[in-house]
């Protein structure tokens, strides 16, 4: 399992050796809750390149992150486009229970780097409880609803923060 926030910003390289980059975005499905795509920036003088790679062509080691061969090379256009289905533009939207409850604001994604299936959420209620209890992880399920502004999880959810699970090993 892999957080949104260690896999961002992280260098790619070839298996040669060549230093393409750096990951700037993770792309997902937001019905199959999937991640379907990483977008990588390489810098050309004055310009940026995007480049777009699928889950199957990346290897996560743990500072660097190798790939085999890029797969399209994509202008600042299509990047805005796909800025739509972008995990990293989700970090700070709202958390709500079907039940309309407040739980938080999301500040992490926790996923599978192998299937890219998403597995949880770490919102935060503040840094005070942050401090005090932990952030707390939300397990996805089929009913997690990705909307543009916020994020709809099911009423009878699994909330996991460090009270409870010291709860649970003691």
């Amino acid at each position: 399992m892999k957080r949104l926030t260690d896999i961002l910003n992280k260098k790619v390289v070839t298996y040669s050796g060549e230093d393409l980059g750096k990951i700037i975005d993770v792309l997902f499905d937001c019905r199959k809750l999937n991640v379907i795509g990483y977008i990588i920036t390489k810098r050309r003088g004055i310009l940026n390149r995007y480049y777009f790679v699928t889950p199957k062509q990346i290897n996560i080691v743990s500072d660097v992150i190798i790939i085999s061969n890029l797969d399209k090379n994509l202008n600042k256009i299509k990047y805005k486009l796909l800025r739509k289905l972008s995990l990293a533009e989700r970090l700070g939207n709202s958390v709500f229970s079907k039940n309309t409850s407040y739980l938080g604001s999301l500040k992490d994604i926790i996923f599978d780097e192998y299937t890219g299936e998403i597995k949880a959420l770490c919102v935060t209620n503040g840094i005070l409880n942050d401090l005090i209890n932990g952030r707390n992880i939300i397990l996805v399920d089929k009913d997690t609803k990705f909307k543009s502004k916020f994020i709809i999880v099911n009423d009878d959810i699994r909330i996991l923060n460090k009270a409870s699970i010291n709860k649970i090993l003691r």
